[in-house]
């Protein structure tokens, strides 16, 4: 009994490494480059009370055309696709 638990311990514990190793050795095939952004956007949040209590509904509208300006740089960004 003892040897079957470690032998499905065993299975499990090789598929997890196995399944590890295989994602943190995919990276993108076509040269990553990692930016950083700086966005100033304006949003709603209603309804706007001092105190909020539990139950009560917070809504957020955001409203934003798919071009931002990156702070940092001062360069708009297009996100279109």
């Amino acid at each position: 009994m003892a040897n079957i638990i470690i032998k499905k311990a065993m299975k499990y514990l090789i598929t997890i490494l196995s399944i590890i190793i295989l994602f943190s050795n995919i990276d993108c095939s076509r040269g990553c480059i990692e930016a950083q952004y700086n966005f100033s956007m304006q949003e709603v949040f209603y309804p706007e009370h001092d105190t909020i209590l539990v139950g009560d509904t917070i809504f957020m509208e955001s409203s934003h055309s798919t071009t931002f300006n990156d702070t940092l740089i001062n360069k708009s960004i297009d996100f279109s696709g």
